[in-house]
């Protein structure tokens, strides 16, 4: 089993004692997408693209911490091979409106974390990857999630909350097959 995503409330007052100006839910999205489309990448790259160095130099230790063990174990859950990743939302006691919400927010930061890693058009995405793009797009749009609260609406979310989550595992998938290194020796028949 992986690592656990630090507590998204925890994230939540983090973010904003950081003075990044997005939601705990966007700032893991944005973090899943430059580790799916960059891959190999550090938690003081991470935040130089979200703060400017100087910046995050100057943060509080605990507020550093934190926002370390989210790299750390976004990392390691995106890479893991039991498939263990999890989305960064609140707790399912909290109501659908502010669930809705911050999958919105988490599909936002995922599609602005692309254009931080250089992907810019998405039609030349392999596979199924420009399809996805576009239901995070759409995911993104909150209002088009009108849910009401009740079993149907959450069994509705939870639906899309999973439908996010493994495509951010493909994209992750097929974007380390677009980067692996071609050997240049043919492989050798016997």
């Amino acid at each position: 089993m992986s690592s656990e995503l630090p507590d998204y409330d925890v994230v939540a007052d983090t973010v904003k004692r950081a003075g990044l100006e997005c939601s705990a839910a966007e700032c893991h999205g944005g973090l899943t997408a430059l580790l799916c489309g960059v891959g190999d990448m550090i938690p003081a790259q991470w935040l130089a693209l979200y703060l400017n160095a100087e910046k995050a130099a100057g943060l509080p230790t605990d507020v550093l911490a934190t926002l370390g063990s989210l790299f750390e174990a976004t990392a390691e859950q995106i890479d893991n091979i039991e498939f263990d990743f999890q989305l960064l939302l609140p707790d399912d006691d909290s109501i659908i409106d502010v669930r809705v919400e911050a999958i919105s927010d988490w599909c936002q930061g995922f599609l602005m974390g692309l254009g931080l890693a250089g992907i810019k058009d998405i039609e030349s995405l392999p596979e199924d990857l420009p399809e996805l793009v576009q239901d995070f797009i759409k995911i993104s749009r909150a209002d088009a999630l009108s849910l009401d609260d009740d079993e149907t609406s959450e069994n509705a979310f939870t639906e899309i909350v999973e439908y996010v989550r493994v495509g951010a595992l493909m994209f992750r998938e097929e974007m380390k097959i677009l980067h692996k290194p071609v050997s240049d020796t043919p492989p050798q028949l016997h």
